[in-house]
C-alpha cells in the first residue's frame, strides 16, 4: 500500500493569482469525491509553477499527483506546470478553465468570443527547436506565453 502525501495549499478562487504567493498560481481544482460517485470542486488551490519545461515529454514523470501529468501552460501569466494529460492537439476546441490541450499546444481564444481551439508552441529564439511546422505559419510570442516560448501564428 502506498502511503498518501499531505500537503498545504493556500485556497483561492479559480484565476486569482494575486492570492497566491510568489511561485504559485491558482490552478488546481479541489475534488470531493463521493461514495454515490459524485464529485464536487469547492475551492481551488495555489500550486507551485515555473518548475517543467513544456518541451520536455518527461518533465512531470516524476509528478507525485494523480492522475498522469504533462507540462502546459498552466495560466494566462504564462506560467507552466505539470497538468493533466490531454489528447487535444492542433485545431481542437478546447477551454481555458478545463479542456486544456495536450503537451506542446496551448488553449487560445477565438476572435468569436467564447469559441477557443488548440494551438501549437514553438521556441521564439533565433533557430529555436521545435520550430513550426510548414503551413503553421511563424513563431510569434505573445505576452501570455512563457519566456522563449511562442505560438505557431498564420495570419488571417
Amino acid at each position: 500500500m502506498t502511503p498518501s502525501i499531505r500537503r498545504c495549499f493556500q485556497q483561492c478562487c479559480a484565476g486569482d493569482w494575486s492570492a497566491c504567493g510568489p511561485g504559485e498560481s491558482c490552478i488546481r481544482q479541489f475534488e470531493v469525491a463521493f461514495p454515490n460517485g459524485n464529485r464536487e470542486h469547492p475551492l481551488d488551490l495555489c500550486v507551485p509553477v515555473n518548475n517543467c519545461d513544456p518541451f520536455d515529454p518527461n518533465a512531470c514523470k516524476d509528478d507525485p499527483d494523480p492522475p498522469a501529468r504533462e507540462c502546459k501552460i498552466a495560466d494566462p501569466t504564462g506560467a507552466v506546470a505539470c497538468m493533466p494529460v490531454s489528447s487535444l492537439k492542433l485545431g481542437d476546441e478546447c477551454s481555458l478553465a478545463s479542456a486544456r490541450c495536450a503537451q506542446g499546444f496551448t488553449c487560445v481564444d477565438d476572435p468569436v468570443p467564447g469559441h477557443a481551439h488548440c494551438r501549437r508552441l514553438c521556441r521564439a529564439e533565433v533557430c529555436g527547436q521545435p520550430g513550426c511546422p510548414s503551413g503553421e505559419g511563424d513563431c510569434v510570442h505573445f505576452l501570455r506565453d512563457p519566456v522563449g516560448i511562442g505560438e505557431c501564428t498564420v495570419e488571417q
